[in-house]
């Protein structure tokens, strides 16, 4: 899993929660790239791509010479650092990362997937995925790793909000 972050939370916070959350649905591509933004809310968008961009991860500078990114399935997911309650902002952030992994998996197993002029509810590849999350985060009631992993991520999201606030009374 190639996680690309371009918010200022710490790393092993997010790759701990979304190793959970592979986990908690089954069997995912392991090869997937993972870009985490910030945002108003927690969302997220999965696509099929084997290959993805440069640009488009917005990371030129760790990605120094390589102009593709090969992988078996590719999800952006906004992470809020300013607004809502920590804990909360984890606990979606590992729902809503299962319901995008879960996308990946339908995606790689062939599975059929709704017109898009149904409601958004109603489709079937999206009732699926919301099964898997929410099963998912009964899992993660259960397993006693997978709660640290969102705390810290908490944990993580409180120290940024900290920075930002401090930056923001200096100024």
């Amino acid at each position: 899993m190639r996680i690309y972050n371009r918010t200022r939370v710490d790393d092993a916070a997010i790759k701990a929660v979304l190793k959970a959350a592979k986990t908690a649905v089954g069997s995912c591509p392991t090869n997937m790239a993972v870009r985490v933004s910030p945002g108003r809310y927690v969302h997220g968008l999965a696509f099929n791509y084997d290959i993805v961009r440069r640009k488009h991860m917005g990371m030129r500078n760790k990605l120094k010479g390589k102009l593709y990114v090969a992988c078996d399935g590719y999800f952006d997911i906004w992470l809020p650092i300013t607004r809502g309650e920590v804990l909360e902002t984890a606990e979606a952030f590992f729902q809503i990362a299962a319901h995008e992994m879960r996308h990946l998996r339908d995606f790689k197993k062939g599975l059929k997937f709704d017109s898009h002029k149904k409601r958004w509810n109603n489709r079937s590849h999206e009732k699926r995925a919301m099964r898997s999350a929410s099963k998912a985060a009964k899992k993660m009631l259960k397993r006693a790793d997978w709660q640290e992993a969102v705390i810290a991520l908490g944990l993580a999201i409180e120290k940024v909000r900290g920075e930002i606030n401090t930056i923001r009374r200096i100024t």
